[in-house]
């Protein structure tokens, strides 16, 4: 195969255009999401009220 500086450029940028489109669909996807949590709870802030108490057994029953 003869390699150009055409075709090497060509797939150079393929590849980059191919790289990069992982960071365009998580910028959308990460404004999507933070409306739909935002949506969810009405624009209220995380608090470190230590209201929530979680209680498990120390040895699982099934193992």
């Amino acid at each position: 195969m003869n390699l150009t500086r055409r075709s090497a450029f060509k797939v150079a940028g393929g590849v980059a255009s191919v790289a990069l489109i992982p960071v365009a669909f998580s910028r959308v996807a990460s404004a999507a999401m933070e409306d739909a949590i935002a949506a969810f709870t009405g624009g209220a802030e995380a608090t470190d009220g230590g209201g929530l108490t979680i209680t498990a057994p120390e040895i699982a029953e099934n193992g």
